[in-house]
């Protein structure tokens, strides 16, 4: 090629018809948080919310991806499936849908929090997540 190549874009002005809706709250549990949430369609309707949760708060040591999954337009979710935890506080997690049934799940991990958990005020709450609850999956 040479010179100067154009390119056509066509913009869609689709507007999206949505209704605002909670998919997990858990407002008086410790670890009852949940934040950045991202929202994919799969091919066949079945809506995928991921999220940084089961954490403390904004800035905490705590935080897991976690995906819930809705099979009727948002109405109701399933609880939140933990899809990686690791040592250091998991955030900010994304989800597209890649067609089919393919998903691409991101996200971050930071050590951020240690400045936080420095303050006197912070609380230390051993927990064992196993113990707490009876997952109804594999992890």
């Amino acid at each position: 090629m040479s010179g100067t190549e154009i390119v056509k874009t066509t913009q869609i002005n689709q507007k999206v018809e949505a209704e605002h809706g909670v998919v997990c709250s858990l407002a008086n549990d410790y670890f009852g948080y949940f934040g950045w949430p991202t929202v994919a369609r799969m091919d066949d309707g079945t809506l995928i919310a991921t999220a940084s949760g089961f954490r403390h708060a904004h800035v905490c040591p705590y935080g897991r991806s976690v995906i819930s999954m809705s099979y009727d337009e948002g109405r109701t979710w399933t609880h939140p499936r933990v899809i990686n935890d690791s040592p250091l506080d998991d955030r900010d997690t994304g989800v597209i849908s890649l067609g089919g049934k393919k998903l691409m799940i991101n996200w971050f991990s930071s050590t951020f929090y240690h400045d936080y958990t420095q303050q006197p005020e912070f609380i230390r709450y051993p927990y064992d997540w196993d113990k707490q609850f009876e997952w109804s999956w594999i992890r």
